[in-house]
Formats: C-alpha cells, structure tokens, sequence
C-alpha cells in the first residue's frame, strides 16, 4: 500500500478506527516484521481520531492470525501525528528482528534450552 499523507482507517476485528499516515504505516509494518520474523504476538497501542473529533487510543494485538487492513480515508489539513506512537511501534518491529536474528538453534541447544531428539532430524 503506499501511504501517501492523510487520514487512514484501520480495520481491525469488528472495529474502524481513523489515524494518521506515519501511524498507519508504522501498525503495518509493525505486522510484516512480526510475521516475518515468527512472532507469536505484540500489543501496539495505536492514537486515533475519535468519532467527536478528539484523539483517543486503541490497544491492538497483532499476531499470526491478525486480520489487518490499512486504507486511505482522504487527506486532511487535521490529519493525527504521534511521533512518540510511531516511534513505540516501530520498536515492537525492531525488537521482532533483534529476536529473531539473535535466536540460536543447535543440534542440542535453542538458546540455552535443550531440545531432545533434534539431532535425529538429518
């Protein structure tokens, strides 16, 4: 999808939910890095644009099985901007790569556990 400025809808469950471009941005690429990198699951915690024109917030869990989809709703000179929000987000993306790359798996160790019966895999 190409993000392009403006007011974006996250549909997310049963749910629609106005934010801004970067956050948009920043929840979709928070999921590519978590299914990417096999990520059970991460809560982000997302700024929106409330129904009366305030900003309010959604908590989203973002896993495997989550059905996300990102649209554009048209620009807008009030579009939401939260540089912190982004900010957390993408570190929920950057702790996923940081996981994943930093996982080790040997014939007898997965990170310090042992795993019975892996050499017998070959």
């Amino acid at each position: 999808m190409a993000f392009t400025g403006g007011v974006h809808t996250i549909h997310y469950a049963d749910g629609r939910y106005l934010t801004g471009d970067d956050i948009a941005r920043a929840v979709v690429e928070c999921a590519q890095a978590l299914a990417r990198e096999g990520m059970a699951a991460a809560t982000v915690t997302v700024p929106i644009r409330l129904p009366e024109g305030g900003v309010g917030s959604v908590a989203i869990l973002i896993g495997p099985a989550s059905q996300i989809v990102v649209e554009e709703a048209g620009p807008s000179d009030d579009e939401l901007r939260d540089p912190d929000a982004v900010d957390r987000i993408r570190a929920v993306s950057v702790r996923a790569r940081q996981s994943q790359s930093s996982t080790s798996v040997t014939a007898d160790r997965q990170d310090g556990t042992a795993v019975p019966g892996l050499e017998d895999l070959d």
